[in-house]
C-alpha cells in the first residue's frame, strides 16, 4: 500500500524533529569546543555557517538554525492534520509545495 500525503508530511516533520534532536545532543555534547550548548542563548547558531558539525549536523538543511526546523516540522504536521480532514486540500496552492519540501527532505525526488 502506497503511503499516503499526510503519512509523507508527518515522516518528514518526525525525521526533522529526530534531527534536530540528535543534533542538540551533539551540541551539548560538544560545547566544551566552543560549540554552543542546545540550552545556550545562541538560538541563531546556524548549521554549516560556523564549519559546521558533523553527525546529525550533516544532515540539517545547512542554513537553517533549531528553531527554524522545529517551525518547518510543525508546518507540516498542520498540513497533514488539514490534508488528512479533506484531501480535496491536495492541489491547492501551499499544500503541494509544502508536500515538496517533505519530500525532498526525506530524499524522495518526484518522478
Amino acid at each position: 500500500m502506497s503511503e499516503t500525503p499526510a503519512e509523507t508530511l508527518r515522516r518528514a516533520a518526525k525525521l526533522i524533529r529526530e534531527r534536530v534532536e540528535a543534533l542538540r545532543a551533539e551540541m551539548t555534547e560538544n560545547a566544551y569546543w566552543g560549540y554552543p550548548s542546545a540550552g545556550s542563548a545562541d538560538a541563531a547558531y546556524r548549521i554549516g555557517v560556523d564549519g559546521g558539525l558533523g553527525g546529525a549536523a550533516g544532515e540539517m538543511a545547512a542554513p537553517w538554525d533549531l528553531s527554524a526546523n522545529a517551525a518547518v516540522a510543525a508546518l507540516l504536521d498542520k498540513i497533514a492534520w488539514m490534508v488528512g480532514m479533506d484531501a480535496e486540500l491536495l492541489g491547492r496552492v501551499g499544500v503541494d509545495e509544502t508536500l515538496a519540501v517533505a519530500r525532498a527532505y526525506i530524499g524522495e525526488v518526484p518522478a
